[in-house]
């Protein structure tokens, strides 16, 4: 199952399972798709398919966007300052042809490793960016499996700031530091400035036509990292309702009986006499705060580009 599942504080999924097999079988699908298309969405220059698809900015979450810079300034860093996207050479194995890089997140001492692969088979044709979901999962034991599927695609999965790409599907406990600098605004704006990073080290012309995955709470993301691919292909939500995420979680509380439980989450995240690295259910305030403020549905609606929604058959 997926490993990428929110418990409250006594242990209680929040949001649903998905099935391993499901998401594996909806990217090698989705790829194949979108692969075959191709050639009806994009012209051909100098031997290179560039995708004609494009995506129209979208706005930063209503009251975010100032706040970004000052909040990650304060999240404690739990790895070296990166100046350079650069190789990160450690101790255990990698999969044959999977590589780890490490980008430099929004501010200094925050750092985004990547977990990356070209194309199994010839050049790459395209990109699949991933962004994982919640918790601590580092996708690098099991990534070979997971994406092979993928033969003619270059892949790069976006971990955040503080968890290893070597942690597994699930490990037990997420650094201190992880719980503390975890928010939204946070985790975009230094998946922003890694993706940045990598596509400029690229220096690809024409750009790679790319695919741009989020993985549970990854889909909140999508919509804010779509303006910042050049080839956009489209977008697929796995696991994901697609929903603003205060609103899909007031959804889950209510089917698990948990409504007195989010209402009172909800009144401490409003209160002002509460600061933001006060911890509830098991997330800061900071955490909270991002995620009832945070807007998915409209910006997904609004835009240009086609999006793949999946659901395994044992979501919810």
């Amino acid at each position: 199952t997926d490993p990428q599942v929110r418990r409250s504080e006594g242990g209680t999924p929040v949001m649903a399972i998905v099935s391993a097999t499901a998401i594996h079988t909806a990217i090698a699908i989705a790829s194949r798709r979108w692969a075959r298309t191709l050639a009806g969405c994009s012209a051909v220059a100098g031997g290179a398919v560039v995708a004609q698809t494009t995506a129209a900015p979208l706005p930063t979450p209503h009251g975010m966007q100032e706040s970004v810079r000052d909040n990650a300034q304060a999240a404690a860093p739990e790895m070296p300052i990166a100046p350079h996207t650069r190789e990160l050479h450690l101790p255990w194995p990698l999969s044959s042809g999977w590589r780890v890089r490490v980008a430099p997140g929004a501010v200094p001492g925050r750092t985004v490793q990547v977990l990356e692969r070209d194309a199994r088979q010839g050049p790459s044709a395209y990109r699949v960016i991933v962004i994982p979901g919640s918790g601590c999962t580092g996708f690098a034991p099991f990534a070979a499996a997971y994406f092979s599927g993928l033969v003619h695609a270059q892949v790069w999965v976006l971990h955040k700031p503080g968890v290893s790409v070597h942690a597994g599907p699930s490990p037990r406990t997420c650094p201190a530091q992880f719980t503390a600098g975890d928010a939204l605004s946070l985790w975009q704006a230094d998946a922003l400035a890694a993706l940045q990073h990598h596509l400029d080290a690229a220096q690809e012309q024409p750009p790679l036509p790319t695919l741009l995955v989020g993985i549970s709470e990854g889909g909140e993301l999508v919509p804010g990292l779509a303006p910042a691919v050049p080839q956009l292909l489209g977008g697929v939500l796995l696991s994901s309702p697609g929903l603003d995420p205060g609103i899909s979680g007031a959804m889950q509380a209510a089917r698990q009986g948990q409504t007195a439980d989010w209402q009172r989450l909800e009144r401490a995240a409003a209160s002002p006499l509460l600061r933001d690295a006060w911890q509830v259910q098991g997330r800061t305030l900071k955490y909270w705060r991002d995620l009832f403020a945070w807007r998915v549905a409209q910006p997904l609606v609004d835009a240009s580009w086609p999006l793949l929604q999946v659901w395994g058959s044992a979501d919810t």
